[in-house]
């Protein structure tokens, strides 16, 4: 399992680039300089979080192959998808979230009205918002990255990108204000590597960048939805953990198993 020069590349950079900014936001907040919502706090916050979508896009154009760019912009603009994949991009990240908050009631008896969730009819206006802060990430993270490592084995694969993705985030848990500050990271890296296992096989089944970033705007509305575990060291997150990483681990076995047979392997 080789690492290709332009990989080590796009990590190295999108890591780099992303730990300064968000890095330097971080700082000036603990500080009490800037905060998160002040205009330079979020032009901070943006430019760290554009950073896997730009580097795709700069790296895409060093590569002297155009077959490679041909079929980067094919990828990312396949719009011609069935209704089970779209609905597989929506729907699992809302049912990971239902199943986080049905262990939390079935281990403590958490009343629903406790969730706190919002109305149903506002997820269309967070999953636009997800589209924007977030789900263009996977124009790196599938499209760029996940492409020069197909190679590997599938589960491999999305335990490393897997914990690239998470470590991208590390530098926003030292941020005053930002969700993450308030999570433990070791449920927040188990969370990023179960949704790895379904973005993993969503592109290997679908070749398409556009499902992938549905998949992840889905995941944020989801979130801000109430759908989501609590990032803390408790039995009912772990519960949760190891049923989503089970269903997660056995959908991309399929899905490598399936994709194999269709090539003839």
């Amino acid at each position: 399992m080789k690492i290709p020069r332009e990989g080590y590349l796009y990590i190295g950079l999108t890591l780099g680039l992303t730990g300064f900014f968000h890095g330097m936001l971080a700082m000036l907040s603990r500080l009490e300089v800037v905060a998160l919502s002040s205009v330079l706090g979020m032009v901070l916050l943006i430019l760290g979080g554009s950073v896997p979508t730009v580097m795709a896009f700069v790296l895409i154009h060093r590569q002297k192959d155009p077959l490679h760019r041909a079929f980067f912009y094919q990828s990312l603009t396949r719009w011609r998808m069935g209704l089970v994949e779209i609905a597989y991009a929506l729907v699992i990240p809302i049912l990971l979230g239902l199943l986080a908050l049905f262990v939390r009631r079935a281990l403590y008896g958490t009343p629903w009205l406790v969730f706190d969730l919002q109305p149903v009819i506002l997820f269309p206006l967070f999953l636009l918002s997800g589209l924007v802060f977030g789900g263009l990430e996977e124009i790196g993270w599938r499209g760029y990255l996940q492409h020069r490592l197909l190679a590997w084995r599938a589960i491999p694969l999305a335990l490393f990108i897997g914990v690239i993705w998470a470590l991208w985030h590390v530098p926003l848990f030292f941020v005053v204000g930002a969700s993450q500050a308030d999570f433990a990271f070791l449920p927040y890296l188990l969370q990023a590597l179960v949704f790895s296992f379904f973005l993993t096989g969503l592109y290997l089944k679908t070749g398409s960048i556009v499902l992938t970033v549905l998949f992840h705007a889905s995941i944020n509305a989801s979130a801000t939805m109430g759908l989501a575990p609590v990032f803390a060291h408790t039995l009912g997150t772990y519960v949760y953990l190891a049923l989503a990483a089970a269903v997660g681990l056995y959908s991309l076995w399929v899905i490598e198993k399936t994709v194999h047979l269709q090539k003839g392997d």
